[in-house]
């Protein structure tokens, strides 16, 4: 079984990568796919082939997201498939990780909504760590929806809230929790980056190395002694290699 870090990962890669019209669509839908829990079939594999069985347990995420008591499940409607008009744009995500037709175009600007959404739930809940109401406007999003649902399953002390949505709000649902389990998500402290990460100690403050580097560079610039001293350095040095 992989861990909820592993699964946080996959949402960071996405959200901090790059627009998803520039990004690699067979990698975005092979990892989006597998944080729904759906990992995708190679050709010719049979869901039910032993192989296959035991790939999905190997593969699957802890039950209770982020250590808390919430399980979500991502509702496939596969009702509206289309040969003609493919799925509607509610279900477009479902389709791109493999539960339409192949042929489906990718639906970029859902795609694009759900890599933002991601983002603002991420800084919004980085900025004051108050994420109740970013939940209260997912649990608004399920309406009337066919197979969206907060219930409570388990008995005695196993008691669990399981959430059903479809492709987009699950994908939120999931990030939320894991967010909200994460104490050591952070924002980049270089002030042209700020994208989110997990630190690997307490002393980081910056997502990569090039980020402590260029925010370093910028400290030294911004002071004018500093920045003299090192434009005088430059100077003396390329001089030096001119001799």
């Amino acid at each position: 079984m992989k861990t909820d870090d592993q699964r946080l990962q996959l949402a960071l890669d996405f959200v901090n990568g790059p627009d998803v019209k520039d990004a690699n669509l067979g990698e975005l839908r092979e990892n989006l796919a597998k944080f729904l829990g759906h990992s995708l079939l190679a050709d010719g594999e049979n869901i039910r082939d032993p192989d296959v069985v035991k790939r999905k347990v190997d593969e699957a995420w802890p039950d209770n997201i982020g250590g808390t008591g919430f399980e979500v499940d991502a509702h496939i409607d596969v009702t509206g498939i289309s040969m003609s008009k493919g799925y509607e744009a509610r279900d477009a995500l479902a389709s791109f990780i493999g539960f339409g037709p192949k042929q489906e175009e990718v639906p970029f600007d859902v795609l694009r909504k759900l890599q933002n959404r991601t983002r603002q739930l991420i800084h919004r809940h980085l900025g004051s760590s108050d994420t109740v109401l970013y939940a209260n406007e997912l649990a608004e999003q399920f309406g009337d929806r066919t197979g969206s649902a907060i219930t409570v399953v388990g008995r005695d002390g196993d008691i669990r809230a399981h959430i059903t949505a479809e492709p987009a709000v699950a994908f939120q649902w999931i990030v939320l929790l894991l967010i909200n389990g994460q104490p050591d998500l952070r924002a980049c402290a270089h002030s042209k980056c700020e994208k989110p990460f997990v630190k690997a100690r307490t002393t980081k403050l910056y997502c990569s190395d090039g980020c402590g580097a260029a925010a370093r560079t910028a400290r030294q610039y911004a002071d004018p002694k500093k920045r003299a001293a090192k434009i005088k350095y430059i100077r003396e040095k390329r001089a030096s290699e001119r001799r």
